[in-house]
């Protein structure tokens, strides 16, 4: 399988990291575009993902020597805007450049991540974007700070909807909703393992869906409302 992940990370124990090792193990071609500066090989890249045009032309470089893409996964993270407490409070300074950065991390770089990568995929291929149930479910009360980020989760999710409705590729795109609980581990591990499995097998009947991994053992679900 030839898989293109968007967000690898730098940890094996976060999600990102621990994919593109399960994936290497398990023998599938993998590239990866990550956001900065660092090493560049024939299957790892960087990018300044607030510089478009740097963006796309590292994305076709690394994708030159591949004829098709069976799985694309996008795993943005991080990014600012309006995310603590104290900027809701009167008078507060607005984080422009942060809002800014962030619609790049989480949207721009999608929008052009994909429409790139539709030019090598087809009616056998997938897509995965990874958002966050937060970005849906509205009368949560935790996390409620984080406003911005979950704000272009939950645009992430109206793009999938989009591309699943109107890509003219065939392909099968999705949103993981996961809760990965970091602070345990062995938990973490089970749900990050099924999250692997159900992106390298999705399913026709995926398109358009959220499906949500929680623990304690992370079995995929899809959100029905």
């Amino acid at each position: 399988m030839n898989i293109l992940l968007v967000g690898p990370g730098n940890s094996p124990a976060k999600f990102g990291g621990f994919f593109l090792d399960k994936a290497k193990k398990d023998g599938h071609k993998i590239k990866t575009l990550s956001h900065g500066v660092g090493i560049v090989t024939p299957d790892s890249s960087y990018a300044n993902f607030k510089d478009p045009e740097d963006f796309k032309l590292k994305l076709m470089d690394l994708l030159q020597d591949i004829d098709r893409i069976d799985l694309f996964l996008y795993n943005s993270n991080g990014g600012a805007g309006i995310n603590s407490p104290h900027q809701f409070t009167a008078g507060y300074y607005v984080d422009v450049e942060g809002w800014v950065d962030s619609a790049y991390i989480h949207g721009i770089c999608l929008n052009l991540a994909v429409s790139t990568s539709l030019l090598k995929m087809d009616t056998s291929s997938s897509a995965v974007f990874l958002s966050s149930s937060a970005s849906y479910l509205i009368n949560r009360d935790n996390y409620l700070q984080h406003a911005s980020y979950f704000g272009f989760k939950g645009i992430q999710n109206q793009m999938m909807r989009g591309y699943a409705e109107y890509n003219d590729k065939g392909v099968t795109f999705s949103v993981f909703a996961p809760h990965i609980p970091y602070e345990d581990p062995e938990t973490a591990e089970k749900v990050m393992t099924n999250l692997y499995y159900r992106a390298t097998n999705l399913r026709k009947e995926d398109n358009g869906k959220i499906i949500q991994f929680y623990p304690p053992e992370g079995n995929p679900h899809y959100h029905d409302k």
